[in-house]
């Protein structure tokens, strides 16, 4: 086993409330069963936690729980996407655990200086998600919840552009038998928490999903999705859900919105998961075997493409899967309708009931497209809360701007102005 004297610490490179990260060289050439020497880079990472005495069990202190369960989980996976585990021991006054050291910091430093320069390049948000995404894809099918996916647990190795997961402090394994966990406690980065963490339900790889929806969010628009620093204001947020102003700025790419909107889902079985997300970004054109092994990155690339002004009405997609629609921050309608679902056959029924009305917003959607539906939605109900004549709603300067600009029929149209009348009588009468 590897002692103190067996590393030179250089520089430190991370410092926490827990422990510190330092930059360290090996002084002399050593072999561990999980490390032989010629495994090992020229440097390492070294992470640091305080014992708070050498008589105290790391099965009974905090800082030896969180050691073992990180040394536990890094030596489990083996991943080209998540951070390579070298080696671990204690001393008198310290826990260490050696990984690889990635000279590229993490994504929340290069989020923050990509504030200055503009958007990422579509490209390098394709890569980085799809590596995200399969390392998610694994941890889960080892039945691992990481819990704390935030741009600072996510580093970023310059020499091939890649981005690998870290910092399983928080990580637990699901008890066999069962999808879920549950804590006494909530854990996690504030901003990046899912809302049933918020609620004390169960732990489930859709936490991690809502997180992953998160850093999406946050490396298209360069803004955390539920911003905040004082912890009431973050729960209120997350409870809410993104609004549409918070989507309508995402027009580079309809994918990313997609996959935003059905991760960033307040209902956790229906949200998108890991190997969803993976088979979305392989339809846009990003294959796995590419990211596996990407090729070095073009300072140009951090250059972002020009953003779309006129979106055309898309295809849409095959084997839809469900759709969050947002609202505006005034409506009262709840911005999470678990019942809004694509559907490509058309209405065969009178809209008298919600089946017939989620028959009815499928098929629109199928249509139209989902971005464009909620766009559409959300003017007409806005204009419902002002005018109870729906009849007038295509004559509306917002509405018919709408409509021209994505060249909607009349019959959709007007089966839009069905749905919201329909729906607002349906709410009414149950809850007369």
């Amino acid at each position: 086993m590897a002692r103190v004297p067996d590393y030179r610490m250089v520089t430190i490179i991370g410092k926490g409330g827990r422990g510190i990260v330092y930059k360290a060289a090996l002084t002399r050439s050593h072999c561990t069963p999980t490390a032989p020497r010629r495994q090992l880079s020229e440097y390492v990472a070294i992470k640091r936690l305080d014992r708070h005495g050498k008589h105290i069990d790391p099965a009974t202190s905090e800082n030896g729980q969180l050691w073992q369960c990180q040394v536990k989980m890094l030596k489990r996976t083996q991943h080209p996407h998540i951070l390579h585990y070298y080696d671990a021991f204690v001393t008198h006054q310290h826990y260490y655990v050696v990984t690889e050291y990635v000279d590229g910091g993490d994504f929340g430093t290069l989020v923050d200086d990509q504030r200055v320069r503009g958007p990422f390049a579509d490209r390098l948000i394709h890569r980085w998600l799809n590596q995200l995404a399969q390392a998610l894809d694994y941890l889960h099918t080892l039945r691992i919840i990481h819990r704390d996916i935030t741009p600072r647990n996510l580093l970023y190795r310059p020499r091939d552009g890649a981005l690998l997961l870290s910092d399983f402090d928080l990580a637990l394994e699901l008890p066999p038998g069962h999808g879920w966990f549950e804590d006494r406690y909530a854990v996690g980065t504030p901003n990046y928490m899912a809302p049933e963490i918020y609620n004390r339900q169960r732990y489930s790889p859709a936490s991690d999903m809502w997180a992953f929806g998160c850093f999406a969010f946050e490396l298209v628009n360069l803004r955390l999705a539920f911003p905040g620093t004082h912890l009431p204001d973050i729960m209120a947020k997350v409870r809410r859900g993104l609004l549409f102003s918070d989507l309508s700025s995402m027009n580079r790419w309809s994918g990313f919105r997609g996959i935003v909107q059905d991760t960033l889902c307040a209902d956790p079985g229906i949200r998108l998961t890991a190997q969803g997300a993976l088979g979305r970004l392989g339809r846009f054109g990003v294959s796995q075997q590419r990211v596996v092994k990407p090729s070095p990155i073009n300072p140009t690339d951090f250059i972002a493409t020009p953003r779309l002004r006129n979106l055309q009405p898309r295809t849409p997609e095959p084997n839809p899967l469900p759709v969050t629609a947002m609202a505006s921050e005034s409506s009262t309608w709840s911005p999470h309708h678990p019942w809004i679902h694509l559907s490509n056959a058309p209405p065969s029924s009178p809209v008298s009931s919600f089946e017939g009305l989620e028959r009815c917003v499928g098929w629109v959607t199928s249509q139209i497209g989902r971005s464009v539906f909620i766009q559409l939605y959300t003017a007409a109900h806005r204009y419902c809360r002002q005018n109870q004549d729906l009849n007038k709603l295509c004559t509306t300067a917002e509405f018919n701007q709408l409509c021209r600009r994505y060249n909607v029929t009349q019959p959709i149209q007007a089966l839009l102005a069905l749905i919201v009348k329909t729906e607002s009588q349906l709410y009414q009468r149950a809850f007369s």
